[in-house]
């Protein structure tokens, strides 16, 4: 689900992997660890990908939360499957 919403994110803000790593300050397998679930971001970190996507306070903190619950919802599905 993290990585539908950050694939969704991307495509409507026309960002590519590279430039969000870039703004964070992250590496691409940062970033790929946390789409497979084997990381979480950290708090610091969702707020980060809430402003890459977004200068307007409000949506930054819509954004936010959707990426919560879809990181919270990541990790549901691989305690599911396993991981």
């Amino acid at each position: 689900m993290f990585k539908n919403l950050m694939d969704e994110l991307q495509v409507i803000k026309k960002m590519s992997v590279t430039s969000i790593c870039n703004q964070l300050g992250i590496s691409r397998q940062t970033y790929y660890n946390w789409i497979e679930g084997s990381h979480i971001p950290t708090f610091k970190n969702v707020i980060g990908l809430a402003e890459c996507f977004s200068d307007d306070l409000p949506e930054q903190q819509k954004i936010a939360e959707k990426i919560w619950i879809a990181i919270f919802h990541t990790m549901i599905e691989g305690t599911n499957n396993g991981k």
